[in-house]
């Protein structure tokens, strides 16, 4: 029973960590894919709107997690996607198309770093700091106009699954799985118990009752087969107990005629030895046939 309990929470175990990683792959294309087609929708509107009002576009559509530039020079030089920027490089280049050109980058913080000379950190600007994380990344995307589109996104790494709740209800389906997996064990081992007992007292009792054959096909079989071994060794038993009494009828007939003669041998001494020998073999025989009756 430890061992299926144990069994069952480590396949338990190892099916989670592989939905686990599933999940989160999928999580993060999904974002990619929305993150990729947010930035597309943006440059969009951006190359729609006159020249004149993109700087005021830029800093209406800039928010949390998400700070919009329009410049005359892109804000990633070259592209270096890698990790979760590659997939959005992914998404934006199938989005876009071939002859869009669209640049990927992770972000740096500190002195050097990307975020440390970006260009966007003036009045009005917002600060840099929240894009400090392994999850950001800038995008440079040229617009129809040949000007272009900066941004710098903040992507939220997917929810962990081993939460409160998720954990409360992996515990709640371990519990009510090993509960079933008791619960069949024991009506499995039940059959097993019965034989083992009907086993027992057939040693003892051959007169038991016979098991009852129900249940799956093979305990059934198993059941009958045990019915017709203890019938067998009834039969054989009973046929046993009469053979000996007939042996024993058998073969008292004669002594007891033997016995009868010797009473009327007139020689007290001879008679004495023929009933003392007559005593030896009934005794002898009552001993051989108890043996038997016993064995």
């Amino acid at each position: 029973m430890a061992v299926l309990a144990i069994g069952l929470i480590l396949s338990h175990l190892a099916a989670l960590a592989l939905y686990s990683g599933n999940r989160e792959e999928a999580l993060t294309s999904l974002g990619g894919r929305q993150t990729a087609e947010r930035i597309v929708g943006l440059a969009t509107a951006m190359s729609e709107a006159p020249p004149s009002q993109r700087e005021q576009l830029a800093r209406s559509m800039s928010r949390h997690g998400l700070f919009i530039s329009w410049a005359t020079e892109p804000f990633v030089p070259h592209e270096h996607a890698r990790g979760f920027s590659a997939i959005i490089a992914g998404e934006l280049g199938r989005l876009a198309g071939p002859s869009m050109d669209v640049r990927v980058q992770p972000s740096r913080s500190g002195p050097g770093g990307m975020l440390g000379n970006a260009p966007w950190g003036g009045p009005g600007r917002g600060p840099m700091h929240e894009f400090s994380h392994e999850r950001s990344f800038m995008i440079s995307l040229k617009l129809t106009d040949g000007s272009w589109l900066n941004a710098v996104i903040k992507a939220e790494p997917p929810d962990a699954l081993w939460r409160g709740r998720f954990l409360l209800g992996f515990a709640a389906t371990a519990l009510v799985t090993l509960l079933l997996a008791a619960w069949a064990v024991t009506r499995a081992v039940r059959p097993l118990r019965l034989f083992a007992n009907a086993a027992e007292r057939l040693g003892t009792d051959m007169a038991a009752p016979p098991l009852d054959e129900s249940g799956p096909a093979e305990v059934q079989k198993a059941a009958h087969a045990f019915n017709r071994m203890q019938e067998r060794l009834r039969r054989y038993v009973d046929d046993r107990t009469r053979m000996l009494a007939a042996i024993s009828h058998d073969l008292r007939t004669p002594l007891t005629r033997m016995r009868l003669r010797a009473e009327f041998v007139e020689d007290e001494e001879m008679r004495a030895k023929m009933l003392t020998d007559l005593d030896e073999m009934e005794a002898m025989i009552g001993a051989t046939l108890a043996f038997a009756r016993d064995d």
